[in-house]
């Protein structure tokens, strides 16, 4: 390999120039970094906060006696998650390749169509033709699919599907929630899930003998105390919480979209400093 080979004195005079530039790169960097941390721990308090505690922060307050959450309305109930789920069904693992669907093909989701809270309909899968028979599950509407076994960090990730994909079907290691609508009002039961607090009651429950790979049995799962307002109450503070959003992840786009315009602004500076592009006298001033 041919490498352009400045004099020493160049070389010195590109690395303090590249030490210069880049750490102003790095402090900024670093600033927008943690405006995106203090906007998603903003987000998690918001979040934790509404769905235990409700909207009113002078509603008369009653003790949980659940681990996760330590107090709860007096108007509220405090129940186990099997009651108010009406079924969890599963699919099952099937040969196909490493490729998102195209067309009118069949997939299958990967266990990451499950991250952050949120359903990620493109993690998946194109199954082989020859699979089309043992494909059970297709991912429905107003449900909830749930990661049952996955890493310790990952295992209990749930997300929330708000319409049918009839060409997506479940894999075994994912499961799909539906829930007594009677009872509970779906999006807010996925923002419950998704809590920091609700997250980790659901990763403790899990168990195997592989540090890295855990398993959630449906005992288990279904066995979370979880908070259960009125319906109308958990309507109003899904809206709350969407509300909210709507103001903030635009802001939250803008400073990814900023993050990534650095990056690539960084590494462009240390391409054309080292090969030549920016002038000795440019990088002397």
């Amino acid at each position: 390999m041919k490498l352009p080979t400045p004099t020493y004195e160049t070389q010195r005079l590109i690395a303090d120039y590249l030490d210069r530039e880049t750490a102003r790169i790095d402090a900024l960097v670093a600033e927008k970094e943690k405006m995106l941390a203090l906007l998603e721990e903003k987000r998690a308090a918001l979040i934790s906060r509404a769905v235990t505690r409700g909207l009113d922060p002078n509603a008369p307050l009653k003790p949980s006696n659940a681990p996760w959450f330590d107090k709860t309305p007096l108007s509220w109930s405090v129940e186990r998650l099997k009651w108010v789920i009406q079924s969890v069904s599963s699919g099952v693992s099937v040969n196909a390749s490493d490729q998102p669907i195209e067309g009118d093909g069949f997939g299958v989701l990967k266990t990451s169509a499950v991250a952050g809270g949120a359903f990620v309909p493109g993690e998946n899968k194109l199954v082989w033709d020859t699979e089309y028979d043992r494909l059970a599950c297709p991912v429905t509407k107003n449900t909830i699919i749930m990661s049952r076994m996955n890493t310790p960090n990952l295992v209990g990730e749930s997300g929330y599907v708000p319409e049918d994909y009839p060409n997506l079907f479940l894999p075994d290691r994912l499961w799909q929630i539906s829930f007594d609508e009677n009872r509970v009002f779906v999006p807010f039961v996925a923002l419950l899930l998704s809590c920091k607090e609700a997250r980790h009651a659901l990763s403790s429950k899990a168990t195997g003998t592989s540090p890295s790979m855990k398993n959630l049995a449906i005992e288990e799962m279904s066995s979370l105390l979880v908070p259960v307002p009125p319906l109308e109450e958990q309507v109003s503070i899904y809206r709350e919480v969407a509300r909210h959003e709507a103001i903030t992840n635009p802001l939250r786009s803008e400073i990814t979209n900023s993050l990534e315009l650095l990056h690539e602004r960084r590494a462009a500076l240390i391409t054309a400093a080292v090969t030549g592009q920016i002038s000795v006298e440019e990088m002397s001033a």
